[in-house]
């Protein structure tokens, strides 16, 4: 990369300016930090190693999810089925019970067609009120 852009800084500097680009959704970090105490959590997340090791260096909230599923990691990216097929046999989970919330249409898609419960996260919608459809203990 620093080639590529022809950056004059160090690889460090490099890295905290691509990775810096990240700002945790603190209701949504706090909804998930209720339903931890009752539910395992997952991320399955499309990403690359900088990026997680600036995050989970950055933010304190990676230990609530029992599982992280990095795509740069097991060589699969959402929304290709194989990465929420592993992410189930890591968390010995079932499809049927199990729930996906992502931003992108994309990945939902590809978590639905799988048979799992999903919300679509856009910006519109209201996160503690989708959570509460399902009935969830906690919320």
């Amino acid at each position: 990369m620093k080639s590529h852009f022809q950056f004059q800084g160090d690889t460090e500097e490099l890295e905290t300016i691509w990775c810096d680009v990240f700002s945790p959704m603190t209701e949504h970090i706090h909804y998930a930090r209720i339903l931890a105490e009752y539910y395992p959590l997952a991320i399955i997340s499309n990403t690359s190693d900088a990026h997680i090791r600036f995050l989970e260096k950055a933010y304190d909230f990676f230990p609530i999810f029992r599982k992280r599923i990095y795509s740069h990691q097991v060589g699969i990216m959402k929304p290709a089925a194989a990465i929420y097929e592993h992410a189930l046999a890591e968390m010995k989970g079932d499809k049927y019970e199990s729930l996906f919330i992502d931003d992108r249409e994309e990945n939902v898609i590809g978590a639905s067609k799988l048979g799992w419960q999903t919300i679509h996260l856009r910006p519109d919608v209201d996160l503690k009120l989708a959570l509460q459809s399902y009935e969830l203990t906690g919320l």
